[in-house]
């Protein structure tokens, strides 16, 4: 009796051994979550939308050129020829999992209703790179110089309206063509990576991926949204809130991952219109940055009014 109590008790510890083994490999196949099903937290700091406090603002972003806060957008520049626009987050993202969806609005001049009178070198960018770019432009050696494109120039922030080299991310929107590519009628989105061993120029080099997307004079402004996961960037567009994104194109970040502690910023460049042409004018009316990673905090405060998880403030 005693024997078969002792062969029964070792039955059920292998039994309950065999569940739990049973039960890690099920719970090691779980599916990750979809985005849907995220509990994501939009962060603060980094977004922004009308109407809006240019006081606050300017607590969180870097504004320079010809970009200025207004109550219903960040005019980036106006429809006037060699102007660069400039916004920086001061602050940087603690987390590589996350959104970006900002609404542009591109508005032509009269005399720009053919492509053909477009700027072949006026494009917006969007960035998503390692280095401070709030703190890196002194802007009082630019109002030194002769010239604002001159005195940016001399900073080697010659890409529209940025640094040609970093570390990161850029999604390019050109006005005119393809980028790297004037001879391509038709606006146009890029994005390119980098990590820090080249300097690009624009024009002279090919981007990482491109597609066509008309956000020029759109009735509604034009979305665009950017997700970032460590291994991959994805982008998306619409041309207003009623359509469904479409998928852009998706850069590999396998190779070289996207890292928390980067910073997020627009900059622009106005271009040199043809004969007969003119500049667009650009301006962002809203930008919705949302963290996905639910264990980690998006965006901090520097005056440590984050004390506690942002999901429960």
């Amino acid at each position: 009796m005693a024997a078969a109590a002792a062969s029964s008790g070792r039955a059920s510890v292998c039994w309950l051994l065999a569940c739990c083994l049973i039960g890690a490999g099920r719970a090691g196949k779980r599916k990750e979550k979809s985005d849907d099903e995220r509990d994501t937290v939009k962060m603060q700091h980094h977004s922004f939308l009308a109407p809006m406090d240019y006081t606050s603002l300017l607590d969180d972003w870097v504004v320079s050129g010809a970009s200025i806060f207004e109550k219903e957008r960040l005019l980036l520049h106006p429809g006037v020829p060699d102007r660069s626009g400039f916004a920086w987050s001061k602050l940087p993202l603690l987390t590589a999992d996350f959104q970006v969806i900002f609404h542009l609005r591109v508005t032509a001049g009269p005399r720009t209703g053919s492509e053909d009178k477009v700027p072949a070198d006026q494009a917006l960018a969007f960035w998503h790179v390692e280095e401070n770019m709030s703190a890196a432009l002194d802007e009082g050696r630019v109002i030194k110089a002769n010239t604002w494109t001159e005195g940016i120039l001399e900073q080697g922030f010659g890409f529209v309206g940025s640094k040609g080299n970093f570390r990161g991310t850029g999604v390019v929107l050109s006005m005119a063509s393809a980028p790297f590519n004037p001879a391509a009628l038709g606006s146009t989105i890029a994005g390119i990576t980098n990590d820090g061993s080249r300097t690009f120029v624009y024009g002279q080099e090919a981007p990482a991926m491109t597609c066509r997307f008309d956000f020029r004079n759109t009735l509604n402004a034009a979305q665009l949204k950017i997700r970032f996961r460590p291994d991959a960037v994805e982008v998306s567009m619409k041309q207003s809130p009623s359509l469904s994104w479409q998928e852009c194109f998706k850069i590999d970040r396998t190779t070289s991952p996207v890292k928390p502690g980067g910073y997020i910023g627009f900059t622009a460049r106005s271009g040199s219109p043809p004969p007969g042409g003119a500049s667009d004018a650009v301006s962002i009316v809203e930008v919705d940055v949302s963290n996905f990673d639910e264990n980690v905090i998006g965006e901090d405060m520097k005056d440590g009014r984050y004390v506690q998880d942002p999901r429960r403030v």
